[in-house]
C-alpha cells in the first residue's frame, strides 16, 4: 500500500478502487486485457511505466504487461473474466 500512496497524490486516494481489476475480455484478443477508471489507469500506467493522458478512463495492456502488473501488485489486483 506505501507504494500506491506514493504514487498517487492524498486527495486521489480515495478514489482509487481496490482491487484494481485486470479486466480479460475475449472480444478483446488473445493475451489482451484492459484496466479501466482514471485513479486506476494513472496507478497502472505508473507501475507498467506507460506514458499516456492522465486523464485517460481505459487502458490495453498485454500478457507480458499483465505478468508484471500481477508480480509488482499482487494483493492489489484481481482478474475479471468478461465475455461469453
Amino acid at each position: 500500500m506505501r507504494e500506491l500512496a506514493k504514487v498517487l497524490p492524498e486527495g486521489e486516494w480515495k478514489m482509487l478502487q481496490l482491487p484494481i481489476f485486470i479486466q480479460v475480455d475475449r472480444r478483446l484478443g488473445r493475451g489482451t486485457a484492459r484496466v479501466t477508471g482514471k485513479t486506476e489507469v494513472k496507478v497502472v500506467s505508473h507501475f507498467l511505466n506507460k506514458r499516456g493522458r492522465n486523464d485517460e478512463l481505459e487502458l490495453i495492456i498485454y500478457r507480458p504487461e499483465v505478468a508484471v502488473l500481477r508480480r509488482k501488485l499482487p494483493t492489489t489486483t484481481q482478474y475479471l473474466f468478461l465475455g461469453a
